[in-house]
């Protein structure tokens, strides 16, 4: 296999300081940070990916294409329903996931930047579909229009507490969220 080009490595590693930057100051973080960060010059940003904008629609398209690939396959591989709230809800304290938290930033600045209202819109949905699927797959004799209805229901339980524990709510928190998720998964399980 050749080596990547170095337009793709030299806009990857834009990207991700563009991820890390936002992460600590904001998205109206300036490009000369992120250069400063990336280790190059603010002109190599506009030679490889463009102005402002075009970044962070290349960040948008990044964060979720890479955040479906990954919650695809770790919830196709999830054997039973204590496993997929493991999953949703690590007892793990620490919030590392660079991702959820661009998630976070990209939805709550929604509004200023309407592709990643469209972009995220259409991740959310395809995440909905995997955890319906899988949920399905789960407990076959639940009704698919139930599994459907729990799966937003799982889905907004994790995603508002990733976001609590994001912004300092303590881990006990997750432990409540969790215990809601599991009555919901049980209302799966009592069908015959």
């Amino acid at each position: 296999m050749g080596r990547k080009s170095r337009a793709l490595e030299r806009r990857e590693e834009i990207l991700a300081a563009f991820e890390r930057c936002i992460v600590q100051y904001g998205l109206d973080v300036s490009l000369e940070r992120v250069a400063d960060v990336a280790g190059v010059q603010r002109s190599i940003i506009r030679h490889y990916i463009g102005n402002r904008d075009v970044v962070i629609e290349e960040l948008i398209e990044r964060i979720t294409h890479n955040y479906v690939a990954q919650m695809s396959l770790t919830v196709q591989s999830i054997a039973d329903g204590e496993g997929l709230l493991d999953f949703l809800f690590s007892a793990d304290p620490t919030y590392a996931d660079w991702e959820k938290i661009v998630v976070d930033i990209l939805v709550s600045a929604q509004e200023r930047f309407p592709q990643a209202k469209q972009r995220l819109t259409g991740m959310f949905q395809t995440l909905l579909a995997l955890l319906t699927q899988q949920l399905a797959r789960l407990y076959p004799h639940a009704p698919p229009a139930h599994c459907e209805q729990i799966a937003y229901g799982l889905f907004c339980i994790a995603t508002t507490n990733d976001t609590m524990t994001w912004i300092g709510f303590a881990p006990a928190a997750t432990t409540g969220a969790r215990s809601s998720a599991a009555l919901l998964l049980a209302t799966l399980a009592a069908h015959p």
